[in-house]
């Protein structure tokens, strides 16, 4: 028996809400955290300066406060490294926790962003869709910045006469972990700052 329209709909469903998490809180995010350490990296070279009167920086001082706490819980960081070990562990753990045993973890060549550096990892899996998808928030909720690239689903092939209702598929997923972000206080206006 072949795959019913419930069963398109289902997958269709599942997977429109994993992309529009990943654009809802990934992307603003990582675009809000830009904005902040700028607004930061601002206010702290006007505080600094000698000829502001003591009104002026009390008010810079309370806008930097404000600005601090808002960020802090709102922005995951960039580590300074890589750490590539300590996210392999990371990611095996968390597949190892929901029960995601048939897995393949693989680095691929590093790329150079505008703000930070990036290293591609590709996770091939196998298990329960609810599984595999819980593992995904994990990996989103990691304590340093990734990014799901990709997120493919397929379901293993049938064999003839039987149906599957099993909820197993095949999954590809894609993260950037972004690590050595680039000062903005060293980048122009212009948005012409080079990465380190």
């Amino acid at each position: 028996m072949g795959v019913s329209k419930a069963d398109i709909v289902l997958g269709a469903g599942w997977l429109a809400i994993v992309a529009a998490t990943v654009g809802v809180f990934v992307m603003p995010s990582m675009h809000r955290e830009r904005e902040l350490k700028s607004e930061v990296s601002a206010l702290e070279s006007e505080l600094a300066q000698p000829s502001s009167g003591p009104e002026l920086i009390a008010q810079l001082q309370a806008n930097l406060d404000t600005l601090q706490s808002f960020g802090d819980g709102r922005m995951t960081d960039i580590p300074e490294e890589s750490d590539i070990a300590g996210l392999m562990r990371s990611l095996t753990d968390i597949l190892s926790q929901f029960q995601l045993p048939q897995h393949d973890l693989t680095t691929r060549p590093e790329k150079a962003l505008q703000y930070a550096s990036a290293k591609p990892v590709s996770i091939s899996l196998t298990g329960p869709f609810t599984s595999i998808y819980q593992a995904v928030n994990q990996i989103e909720s990691l304590p340093r910045l990734v990014r799901v690239e990709r997120f493919r689903l397929t379901r293993p092939p049938f064999t003839r006469g039987t149906l599957d209702r099993s909820g197993v598929v095949d999954a590809e997923i894609w993260i950037d972990a972004f690590y050595a972000p680039v000062d903005l206080a060293e980048v122009t206006p212009g948005g012409e700052g080079e990465a380190r």
